[in-house]
């Protein structure tokens, strides 16, 4: 349907049908099927809509080059979205861009300067005073406040998202993603026991809800939490899981990762 736009000129059907099926295409991993789609809606935005779409459109472009580790090419099309988000007045994309611009910093080890954008990307929601935006602004700094080890500050953020998430019934508005995160805040300080029980909650609701993209990521960290407990054979199942899903959606750093993982841990046969 979208190269039929194409080859119609219908440039607002173009951009229009890249939205339609960008929440399928990134719960279901087809992650360069989406890439693809959004270059083309930037592109037909650009010619032919506002600032605030042409913003719009770069976001969820962005996103998706994020995932693919395009680094670079995302935080162009971000920082492009932005100045077009600021020109149109339209808070709540800026926001959403900046949150999008923390994860580009986070791969390369800037987690200070991926802190700072989700802080502004809190600001901004806070500013709206969207409940929604808000949880999912909060655990959006939470998980980078958690890599740049302030353990605290992070657990308290998504406390307060996972709060606010429960509060307004949004399974499938960052209750997952969150959990996972307090599972990695619990590995990180010790706890064990306690992130095997969040990333548990958090892996029924990503398959529940179908997500995944989440699910091959929750996998992974339960994964390194099997190791520290020396349950090998368990870390093995999840990881084996892991690697198939990151293959399937084209993610192949992180299946390539985990599967040097695999060969470092010991075939066994999981108990019970």
């Amino acid at each position: 349907m979208q190269a039929l736009a194409a080859q119609r000129g219908w440039d607002a059907a173009l951009w229009q049908l890249a939205w339609s099926a960008n929440m399928f295409r990134l719960r279901c991993g087809h992650l360069h099927d989406n890439a693809t789609a959004w270059l083309a809606a930037v592109a037909a935005a650009d010619r032919t809509s506002a600032p605030g779409v042409r913003a719009a459109c770069r976001l969820n472009l962005g996103q998706t080059l994020t995932d693919l580790d395009r680094i670079e090419e995302a935080r162009e099309h971000l920082t492009r979205g932005l100045t077009l988000a600021e020109q149109a007045d339209d808070t709540r994309t800026a926001a959403w861009i900046h949150s999008c611009l923390a994860q580009t910093w986070a791969p390369q080890g800037d987690n200070r300067e991926a802190v700072a954008h989700a802080t502004d990307a809190l600001e901004l929601c806070r500013a709206l005073d969207r409940p929604r935006d808000i949880a999912l602004a909060l655990g959006n700094l939470g998980w980078f406040q958690a890599q740049l080890g302030e353990y605290a500050d992070a657990r308290s953020s998504c406390e307060d998202a996972l709060a606010l998430v429960r509060q307004l019934s949004l399974r499938e508005g960052g209750e997952a993603e969150t959990l996972d995160s307090l599972g990695y805040i619990a590995h990180h300080t010790g706890d064990f026991a306690d992130a095997v029980r969040y990333f548990q909650e958090a892996l029924d609701l990503a398959r529940d809800i179908g997500n995944a993209n989440l699910e091959a990521e929750v996998l992974d960290h339960i994964a390194e939490t099997r190791t520290a407990l020396r349950q090998p054979a368990e870390a093995r199942q999840a990881w084996e899981r892991a690697a198939e899903l990151f293959r399937t959606q084209f993610r192949l750093t992180e299946a390539e990762r985990v599967e040097r993982r695999l060969r470092e841990t010991p075939p066994t046969t999981v108990r019970g």
